[in-house]
């Protein structure tokens, strides 16, 4: 299953080549984390996503952060639209290194 998830990525027009290489790089020599970085998707706790960076659907990277931020808001905005539309107001993510 991890494997499929990973030509997923591999596939991806969204990534770079180097991303890419990256990807198959760890593909070719470490069959462990490739399995690690792909088995599940990043969970989000109750301080946030916190995971180790890389890239994969159980890293943090930018892909996750924008998945995650797009699931956060359309949530956000369908169950407060009266407060979206009367105060207008905006949601921003914070990124920490």
């Amino acid at each position: 299953m991890y494997l499929e998830e990973y030509r997923k990525w591999l596939d991806s027009t969204m990534l770079s080549e180097n991303e890419k290489e990256e990807l198959r790089s760890i593909a070719n020599d470490e069959k462990k984390k490739l399995k690690i970085d792909f088995y599940t998707n990043l969970s989000f706790g109750t301080a946030g996503m916190r995971g180790i960076r890389g890239i994969g659907k159980n890293r943090m990277n930018k892909y996750n952060i924008r998945k995650s931020y797009s699931r956060f808001s359309k949530l956000y905005y369908r169950s407060n639209w009266r407060n979206w539309k009367e105060k207008k107001v905006l949601l921003l993510p914070m990124i920490q290194d």
